[in-house]
């Protein structure tokens, strides 16, 4: 009986161990977010000057409300992966590339 005690523990732990957490909000949704408040942050820069602090703000907000959530869900959900920094990387790593993409193809219309 204790072996068997034994062994379900040990199954018990390795089943535990094994498993990765999972993010919250998968990281293709945090990327299109993460990307969104990019853009945002870059065209509210067209805004007149000193109009800029607020046309950041109302890009933002728009961009949440497309998304389905909110700025302080977000936020929630980025201490995730500030706890996770291989998938937090992962997640800048690709939003960098499609901004590379968007930015070559706005060079190729010019």
């Amino acid at each position: 009986m204790r072996r068997l005690r034994f062994l379900c523990f040990m199954v018990l732990l390795a089943a535990c161990t094994n498993k990765k957490e999972q993010p919250p909000v998968p990281p293709e949704k945090v990327e299109q977010i993460v990307l969104d408040l990019e853009l945002a942050a870059a065209y509210s820069l067209l805004a007149p000057p000193g109009n800029t602090d607020t046309a950041a703000a109302q890009y933002r907000t728009l961009v949440f409300r497309h998304h389905q959530t909110t700025e302080a869900d977000f936020n929630e959900v980025m201490k995730w992966y500030v706890n996770h920094p291989a998938v937090l990387d992962s997640v800048y790593t690709h939003v960098k590339s499609k901004l590379e993409e968007l930015e070559n193809k706005g060079r190729m219309k010019n």
